[in-house]
C-alpha cells in the first residue's frame, strides 16, 4: 500500500504543477492580448482622426488616408513592444475606429470645406501645416 501511494503521490504533484503551469501561460497570454486590442482601439481612433485631418489638408483619397491610419497603428504598437500583430486585426481596428468617429470626422474635415494648400506648404505627421 505504501509503495502504491508513493508512486501516486509524485505523479499527482508533477500533474498539478503542469496545470498550473498551463492556466498560468492561458492567463498570461489572454491578458497581454487584451492589453493589445485595447491599445489598438485607443491608437486606432487618433491614427483616423490625424489622417482625416491630413486627408483634408492634402486632398488624400480614403484609400490613402486608411493606408496613414493603418501605418500609425503598426508603428505606435512598436514602440510599445507588441511585434508581428495580424495586419487583419490592424485593419479592424482601424475600421472600427472610422465607424465610431464618421459622424465627427465628417463634421469636422469634410473636404469640400477645406482651404486647398498651395505648392510651398504642406502637412507634417502631426497634421500642422508646415512651409516646404
Amino acid at each position: 500500500m505504501n509503495d502504491l501511494l508513493s508512486t501516486i503521490y509524485p505523479a499527482l504533484g508533477t500533474i498539478f504543477v503542469a496545470i498550473v503551469g498551463y492556466a498560468a501561460k492561458e492567463v498570461t497570454s489572454k491578458v497581454k492580448n487584451q492589453a493589445l486590442l485595447q491599445s489598438i482601439e485607443s491608437l486606432a481612433k487618433d491614427a483616423v482622426v490625424l489622417a482625416e485631418k491630413s486627408g483634408a489638408v492634402n486632398y488624400l483619397t480614403g484609400s490613402q488616408k486608411f493606408k496613414q491610419a493603418e501605418n500609425y497603428v503598426i508603428a505606435e504598437l512598436e514602440k510599445l513592444g507588441f511585434k508581428n500583430v495580424s495586419n487583419d486585426t490592424i485593419k479592424g481596428g482601424v475600421e472600427k475606429a472610422y465607424a465610431l468617429l464618421k459622424s465627427d470626422i465628417e463634421a469636422d474635415y469634410d473636404q469640400a470645406k477645406q482651404p486647398k494648400l498651395s505648392d510651398s506648404l504642406k502637412v507634417d505627421e502631426n497634421g500642422d501645416v508646415i512651409a516646404k
